[in-house]
């Protein structure tokens, strides 16, 4: 799954995929300036948080570098979820057979 995103004081646009158990991976152009510690927002009602740049890995040879970044929220200790209809493209997935894909 890939969501965008931004990164970082600059609010750096990215593609944010994702990496498996929660986690989640984006390329940035070396010359970002972004660091381990840096929050990476989603779309949404306001700047939503949905993690932290834990790692950055790069090979000297490459002009990008690839974030590492963790949930805001372990998926695995959430105990339940609040489901909010915001409008017609929720109910739309909820009575589809295929996949939702906004």
């Amino acid at each position: 799954m890939s969501v965008s995103g931004w990164v970082g004081r600059a609010h750096l646009p990215l593609a944010i995929k994702g990496a498996g158990a929660g986690a989640m991976n984006a390329s940035v152009p070396r010359s970002a300036g972004i660091a381990a510690g840096d929050i990476v927002f989603a779309p949404g009602p306001g700047m939503l948080p949905i993690g932290t740049v834990v790692r950055i890995d790069s090979e000297p040879s490459s002009r990008s570098i690839i974030l590492r970044i963790l949930p805001a929220q372990n998926p695995f200790s959430i105990g339940w979820v609040l489901i909010r209809d915001t409008g017609t493209s929720f109910r739309a997935a909820v009575s589809s057979t295929t996949p939702f894909m906004p």
